[in-house]
């Protein structure tokens, strides 16, 4: 199953949540980080770039959004976790990183 998630596009796996941010018109930003072992760059996608059917769930991916002062995770790994937690001092840490990460890409 593992060696076949990179295959798996996103959408997959997230398709609902997608589709109820574009309902409710939520604005989102993007970045990739990538890198051979370890996040190495960071660079800001587009919503034109984006396309979750096209993007992989692959194996050690994390994807984190920030709705206001909810965070979602989803993580594949050996299994797919989603977890929300809304809690404002969680969310006001992820904004100020969100923030720095848009200075440090260049956004």
């Amino acid at each position: 199953f593992e060696e076949r998630m990179g295959d798996t596009p996103l959408s997959h796996y997230m398709e609902e949540f997608y589709e109820e941010i574009q309902q409710r018109h939520v604005d989102l930003e993007i970045f990739e980080a990538s890198g051979t072992l370890i996040p190495e760059r960071i660079s800001k996608l587009s919503l034109r770039e984006f396309d979750p059917a096209k993007f992989p769930a692959s194996r050690g991916a994390t994807n984190i959004f920030l709705v206001g002062h909810a965070v979602y995770f989803a993580l594949y790994k050996h299994s797919q976790i989603g977890l929300k937690i809304q809690q404002s001092e969680m969310s006001q840490i992820f904004h100020f990183l969100f923030d720095f990460v848009e200075r440090k890409a260049g956004g």
